[in-house]
């Protein structure tokens, strides 16, 4: 079996937290000048790389239990003259998935350039903090995969990214790993944007006689790994339940920048299933609280984020400011509902930063054009479950 050697890299975390839940951390190093330089990183759990606060990629590919891919990321395309900020986030889940193995979180990552390493975990050059605009203590996404997300941003969170300071935290050396070549392509990033706003009105507080509750959020067996109900800082399946929609405009329209102030709601499409980052930009005047959930149908022209038995949401608490958020874990869907509770944001470019096998250059030889819609759904339906591993499924599971 091949496998891989760093020249200088130890793998690292923060100090007496690697096994704990739901816990995300920054590295960040920087390199100068635009000459050709490469990142060699493997982690546990899961990564998104920026390169001056550019959404580069997400990873790793996955392996067996005991083993890390490592990722080769050729920097070049994305450094510039001067100081260039290399930032790594990475969340360490610790429990147990379909999607995801519960293993003791940890980054090695090194920087060369010409055979020279430039920044390494565990040497020198790459500084840590912990990001804690993720809010942990959160519910499942599904009883298959780890942790939702819930954020709680302010104008500054993400200038560690650009370069702005930070007061780094303590890292300990974590027990030596197993590592192996990625051996399979990065992921195609393109980005899908909605393509229309189908449907538009407000909401209401509303309180049902029994909320919907996602199977797996009752599971109790010994082994399977979540915050119990008293232990949770949030109950977003509750929340994005406790809402009662009024359409007012139901007439398709293409999409475009939108005010949504407190009590109102706008459903997008995507104009077909996409795989992959949720994305978006959102200026905030006040302090604002929305949710956006996401589904691959519509049930009376709204999103049902529990439809199936998942908790098919993300909320974000924004102060004033400009943001572009992006999702840190891949999902699937077609439409996104965008609720606002509290406060006022502009929107626009409402996106799907893809997460998929990248394209495949084969066509069909037809003038048929049923036949073709066939073959292009089995295509895209074949790139959404091959990122790294086979998989039936690239949401509620992707295993």
């Amino acid at each position: 079996m091949e496998t891989y050697t760093f020249q200088q890299a130890k793998p690292v975390w923060a100090v007496g937290r690697q096994t704990e839940w739901n816990l995300h951390l920054g590295f960040r190093a920087f390199v100068e000048g635009k000459a050709q330089a490469k990142l060699c990183l493997a982690c546990s759990t899961t990564y998104q790389l920026y390169v001056n606060n550019v959404y580069v990629t997400y990873g790793p590919a996955r392996a067996a239990h005991g083993y890390y891919r490592v990722d080769e990321v050729d920097l070049s395309r994305y450094l510039r003259e001067g100081r260039n900020t290399i930032a790594i986030m990475v969340a360490s889940y610790n429990v147990g998935s379909y999607a995801l193995l519960d293993q003791p979180g940890f980054l090695t990552a090194e920087i060369a350039r010409d055979g020279a390493v430039l920044a390494a975990t565990g040497v020198s050059g790459f500084d840590c903090l912990e990001l804690k605009e993720f809010v942990q203590k959160v519910q499942r996404f599904s009883y298959q995969r780890t942790f939702g997300e819930s954020m709680r941003l302010d104008a500054h969170t993400y200038d560690w990214r650009s370069g702005g300071d930070f007061s780094p935290i303590p890292l300990e050396i974590c027990e030596e790993k197993a590592y192996l070549p990625r051996r399979v392509e990065f992921p195609c990033t393109e980005v899908a944007p909605a393509t229309k706003i189908v449907s538009r009105g407000s909401h209401v507080p509303y309180r049902p006689e029994k909320f919907r509750r996602p199977w797996g959020l009752n599971v109790t067996t010994p082994g399977y790994k979540q915050y119990r109900d008293e232990e949770l800082t949030e109950r977003l399946s509750e929340e994005i339940q406790s809402m009662k929609y009024q359409l007012e405009d139901t007439e398709e329209v293409p999409a475009s920048p939108q005010t949504l102030s407190s009590g109102r709601f706008a459903v997008y499409s995507l104009g077909r299933d996409y795989t992959g980052m949720i994305h978006f930009h959102a200026v905030c005047r006040k302090p604002t609280v929305f949710y956006v959930m996401f589904d691959e149908i519509l049930r009376d022209g709204v999103v049902d984020p529990v439809r199936y038995s998942c908790v098919a949401a993300i909320k974000y608490q924004m102060q004033p400011g400009e943001y572009f958020p992006i999702s840190f874990e891949p999902f699937t869907t077609q439409y996104i509902n965008i609720v606002v509770a509290e406060g006022e944001m502009e929107l626009s470019d409402l996106s799907m930063v893809q997460c998929v096998f990248p394209k495949i250059q084969k066509k069909l030889n037809t003038a048929d054009p049923d036949l073709q819609l066939v073959y292009d759904a089995a295509v895209s339906t074949f790139r959404q479950n091959t990122l790294d591993i086979y998989m039936d499924c690239p949401c509620r599971e992707r295993a």
